[in-house]
């Protein structure tokens, strides 16, 4: 914030797709993370953006009171009809195929 930053996104290793915690070894639930980060940099007009760890409909509120101004919603909507994405039938049920930051796909 002190250099500047437009917004601050928060989530370490809480994302579906993230391996952060398995591969580093660490990682901070996200509850707790929005709530330190708001906490921290309250007042400063700069906006926290809560990124990974939303699994439900109410998982989107939960991070709003604790303090983000909005929610990423990567699994959450990456399984969508009208989400981009190629469509997988496994074992007669369908998926479709995402990719977070740290996926495989992303890091090439």
């Amino acid at each position: 914030v002190e250099a500047g930053a437009d917004a601050v996104k928060v989530g370490i290793g809480p994302g579906s797709i993230c391996t952060t915690r398995v591969v580093a070894g660490v990682g901070f639930p996200q509850f707790s993370a929005v709530l330190e980060v708001s906490a921290a940099i309250k007042g400063s007009g700069v906006p926290v953006i809560a990124d990974g760890g939303i699994r439900y409909t109410g998982d989107i509120p939960k991070a709003i009171a604790a303090g983000a101004d909005t929610v990423m919603l990567g699994s959450l909507l990456a399984g969508t009809k009208e989400s981009p994405g190629e469509t997988i039938i496994y074992e007669g049920r369908k998926f479709k195929s995402y990719r977070g930051m740290g996926s495989v796909e992303a890091m090439k």
